[in-house]
């Protein structure tokens, strides 16, 4: 057997100090590029401020100098096109887990409108980002929201569910009704359980949809997003009865 020595030790300490510096600064680096996010959407709730929000804002929130913001993030526009892309991937993480795939086409067009106006209600931060926000960028055709919101529309009319010619004024009709609703949770209506549903089901009727199948659809997305919700980080079910 190969006797270990001091030096040995002493080599081995060296080679894993280092790695354990990289970790532990790469761990402080992301919760302080988490505390900026958090920060821009504290400063977006309609009661925090008024006007057009800067730099200066997100740092007073965060308790950080400027210099700390740069070393993240090169502009405020940067850091709020990072914070949208974050959220829009979070959402469509949620729907792919959830509604995706081969889940029933009627289902699947409903749930993107249901899943959107839930978290409004449920998390006042979100909603009023995405109400103050020009969060449409965020659903551009080159982003797979817009194509996940489309893809769905197009499964469901396909399946003799909804009934439209042009598929980007189907996707805009939707995308601007649950827009409507972010807008107002953010500004502090009660959005409950209740309304969620009739604005699904007011969309797919709007599209086309039997309002037994439309109805028929929300309830099932409530049960699934019901038992999906310990996965869920911003879910306050309190918020929406």
């Amino acid at each position: 057997m190969t006797e270990t020595t001091a030096l040995d030790h002493l080599n081995t300490d060296d080679a894993v100090a280092p790695d354990f510096r990289v970790r532990v600064a790469q761990e402080k680096r992301t919760r302080m590029r988490a505390r900026l996010l958090s920060a821009i959407l504290d400063i977006y709730l309609p009661n925090e401020r008024g006007g057009a929000a800067v730099i200066d804002d997100v740092v007073q929130k965060a308790n950080v100098s400027r210099g700390t913001f740069y070393k993240y993030f090169d502009s405020l526009d940067e850091a709020v096109a990072a914070l949208g892309q974050e959220m829009a991937a979070e959402m469509l993480l949620a729907f792919e887990r959830l509604f995706s795939g081969n889940a029933d086409p009627a289902i699947a067009a409903a749930a993107g409108t249901l899943l959107t106006l839930t978290r409004a209600a449920m998390e006042p931060r979100w909603a009023a980002f995405t109400a103050r926000v020009d969060f449409v960028v965020y659903l551009s055709q080159r982003n797979p929201m817009f194509e996940i919101v489309t893809h769905s529309l197009l499964r469901a009319k396909d399946a003799g569910f909804l009934h439209f010619s042009s598929i980007e004024a189907a996707a805009d009709f939707v995308i601007g009704v649950t827009l409507e609703g972010v807008r107002r949770a953010a500004h502090g209506h009660p959005c409950k359980r209740d309304y969620i549903s009739e604005i699904a089901q007011m969309n797919m009727l709007g599209l086309g949809m039997a309002p037994t199948i439309a109805e028929q659809a929300v309830g099932n997305i409530w049960r699934e997003l019901i038992e999906y919700a310990p996965n869920l980080s911003w879910w306050n079910e309190e918020a929406i009865n």
